[in-house]
């Protein structure tokens, strides 16, 4: 199947396939979560929401080391592709957070 056109909407998809049009919709943009800075250590690049395939940095504060993935990515289910990360320092040993 080739697509002459697709035209998308804020609320439909719109396809164009050999002069009649084909409508799909209502389209729901998916994205993710504001999550939450684990406990001494932040988020480095907050937004109010994430769209699929954005991403967000966890970094910690001086004297602490991060456990887990720095780097977390906004999945098309709405989902982050990681569930943990932490800050270790003198006495942390466990995931704290976020999780999402």
């Amino acid at each position: 199947m080739v697509i002459d056109a697709n035209y998308r909407t804020g609320a439909f998809v719109f396809y164009m396939y050999m002069n009649v049009i084909i409508i799909y919709g209502p389209i729901v943009e998916v994205k993710c979560r504001v999550p939450s800075p684990p406990i001494h250590g932040d988020v480095v690049n907050t937004q109010v929401e994430y769209p699929v395939d954005d991403r967000v940095e966890f970094r910690c504060d001086a004297g602490y080391t991060l456990v887990g993935a720095a780097v977390w990515t906004c999945r098309d289910t709405g989902y982050w592709d990681q569930q943990c990360v932490t800050c270790v320092g003198p006495g942390t040993h466990s995931c704290d957070g976020p999780f999402l």
